[in-house]
């Protein structure tokens, strides 16, 4: 292939400076300049906010229309997991964003797995993997922002027993 990058027109090669899989969409750049492309894009508040765009439409597209306050992801508190508008779960974290990919993954199996891993899941994901629950009808939302780990571990007790949650064992 005798390809040239469309930026500085260097010889493209494959594996060297170029991928092979860059010419089935037709992208005839080099790593060296679409790096430098990346960079100066990710410093332009308008490219993330493009990004983000994509991501919204992205995820309206595959149903997950409310699955987490994006301004609210990385502070900690305690969150509801709603199914359908139901409260179903009551939680709390220090990173909310990890605990809701922890609850949205299916750990669950139909095979007799689920009690060998079942310390390490969540209940939510446990019924997602054995079909109770479906994926795309659940709602991760931030119910209160409180830093200290010891306030939010008994705010979190006092709001599950008030409400008492499907999945929540605990406190019950």
């Amino acid at each position: 292939m005798d390809r040239q990058c469309r930026k500085c027109s260097v010889d493209l090669v494959v594996d060297s400076n170029w991928a092979i899989s860059q010419h089935k969409c037709g992208n005839y750049i080099c790593r060296t300049c679409k790096a430098s492309t990346f960079k100066k894009a990710l410093l332009n508040p308008e490219f993330k906010k493009k990004q983000y765009e994509m991501n919204h439409k992205y995820n309206l597209k595959k149903g997950y229309q409310n699955r987490v306050d994006d301004r609210y992801a990385y502070s900690a508190g305690i969150y509801g997991v709603y199914n359908n508008n139901e409260l179903i779960y009551i939680g709390e974290s220090g990173t909310p964003k990890n605990r809701q990919n922890l609850h949205f993954s299916k750990s669950g199996k139909l095979n007799g797995d689920v009690m060998k891993h079942k310390d390490r899941t969540s209940p939510i994901s446990i019924a997602l993997g054995i079909g109770e629950l479906d994926r795309v009808n659940l709602t991760f939302k931030m119910l209160e922002f409180i830093d200290d780990t010891p306030i939010r571990k008994a705010r979190e007790k006092c709001l599950i027993q008030r409400h008492k949650p499907v999945y929540n064992d605990l406190y019950v």
